[in-house]
């Protein structure tokens, strides 16, 4: 469902944002375990269906990791919007996903954000970002892509 905002001339508008969105980073070492932080990036491509237009957008960070990077871009995308939207965010980022579809967060949050093994959730501080902008919007539809 569609909900309507008020555009620049105060008249009542319906749009949905589609955002495509990934990060990278420097893969896990092949010692198991291990993280591998460096350097880093995140893009986004914002869409109206229907329209021609993309915004894209883009950065980089020096002490990153890929799933970092990853949950970045949706913030970023995110953040890009002042006003509450309804977006269709598509990202291929399983952590990303996962944290909201299987309700990873729920549980993190419950256990004072402690992972199912008893270790701290890595990257604390964008999740609650990113749950403070997922609160902030109208609604966000998770689609996974390749």
């Amino acid at each position: 469902m569609q909900r309507l905002h008020d555009d620049l001339h105060g008249q009542r508008v319906s749009y949905i944002v589609e955002a495509w969105c990934d990060g990278s980073g420097p893969s896990v070492q092949a010692l198991k375990g291990e993280r591998a932080i460096g350097i880093g990036g995140w893009g986004v491509v914002l869409m109206l269906p229907g329209s021609p237009f993309t915004e894209e957008l883009s950065g980089a960070e020096l002490d990153a990791t890929s799933s970092r990077m990853e949950i970045m871009a949706v913030i970023r995308a995110l953040e890009h919007f002042s006003q509450p939207t309804h977006f269709q965010m598509h990202v291929d980022s399983s952590y990303v996903i996962n944290a909201f579809r299987q309700g990873w967060i729920k549980g993190w949050k419950r256990n004072n954000w402690i992972t199912s093994k008893q270790k701290p959730v890595e990257n604390k501080d964008l999740w609650l970002r990113l749950i403070e902008l997922v609160d902030f919007h109208i609604k966000v539809e998770w689609i996974k892509v390749k």
